[in-house]
């Protein structure tokens, strides 16, 4: 399990003491359906787990976040926490980037940033010739995936069924 979360994150979460209305969650103001024999809806058992988890919640977001957007990712949660540990990172104070914005999210491409700092690289990056090379690189790929899929649907059409 991660390391408590501040008492902060907890306390957003605040439980009615007496009756409420059957079937409803038990957060104040909360009219949301509660899930299965739990007290709490959905929104409220992850927002209580991202608080008692932040590490794991953290490496999930970054994962997802790589996977929607293509980018390779090879860190474990074991390898995450002690460069959490190692580094100081704090997620209301840092982010996680990539060293090299070519290569995915591995143990030897990932620094921790201050946020004003990471705001300020990706600024300087969109406009390097390297990262506009990559860029164009990548448009390159999705016109040809586009053209062959063109293609195939011409193609389809044109079969006699």
């Amino acid at each position: 399990m991660d390391t408590p979360a501040s008492p902060r994150l907890t306390a957003s979460i605040t439980r009615l003491p007496a009756k409420r209305k059957t079937g409803c969650c038990d957060v104040k103001h909360c009219r949301n359906r509660r899930r299965g024999k739990s007290f709490m809806c959905s929104k409220h058992i992850m927002q209580e787990w991202r608080a008692n988890n932040p590490v794991t919640s953290i490496l999930n977001t970054i994962r997802d976040r790589a996977r929607r957007r293509g980018i390779p990712f090879s860190l474990s949660l074991q390898e995450f926490k002690e460069f959490c540990a190692t580094n100081g990172y704090n997620s209301r104070q840092h982010h996680i980037d990539r060293d090299d914005p070519t290569d995915g999210y591995h143990l030897h491409n990932i620094v921790v940033l201050g946020a004003s700092a990471n705001i300020a690289k990706g600024n300087r990056e969109r406009h390097s010739p390297r990262y506009q090379a990559y860029l164009a690189s990548r448009m390159a790929d999705s016109r040809r995936q586009a053209d062959n899929l063109r293609q195939a649907h011409e193609e389809a059409a044109e079969l006699p069924y």
